[in-house]
């Protein structure tokens, strides 16, 4: 029978230096089936194993930054796009939409009375809806 505490332990200190579940398990010599049963069925070991997963992973994150920023330092040009792409707004991938928008017509009186009445039904406290009312009765809503 396995002594799941021991195991436990075992598994926090294998993940929170590599967090990759197959490899855990397999160095504590238990199966995949039973570690997945476990977390489901104990709380308290899935929350130790979860913890133990987001130390593991900011490990290997900071280690994956000390790499990339090695490769910065080594004019690694790959390095220097990845970096900018991804941390410099300049070279962001950007997707820019850009339209006219006309109101064609304004809201008739039922339209409007529809909406007040879904106002009313929202949840939304009276200072809300009677900012919204006041955006639905002015002409603001007709050139966008």
């Amino acid at each position: 029978m396995f002594n799941k505490e021991k195991i436990l332990n075992q598994l926090r200190a294998e993940l929170k230096e590599r967090p990759i579940i197959q490899y855990a398990v397999k160095k504590c010599g238990i199966s995949r089936s039973q570690f997945y049963k476990w977390m489901q069925d104990d709380k308290n070991f899935a929350e130790k194993i979860n913890e133990a997963m987001r130390e593991g992973t900011a490990v290997v994150n900071d280690f994956s930054v000390s790499k990339l920023l090695t490769g910065i330092t080594n004019d690694n040009l790959a390095a220097v796009f990845f970096w900018l792409r991804h941390r410099h707004p300049d070279f962001s991938n950007k997707l820019e939409i850009t339209a006219k928008h006309e109101v064609i017509r304004s809201l008739s009186d039922a339209e409007k009375k529809i909406i007040e009445q879904a106002l009313k039904l929202s949840g939304l406290s009276n200072q809300e809806r009677d900012e919204l009312n006041n955006l639905l009765n002015s002409n603001h809503h007709e050139q966008t």
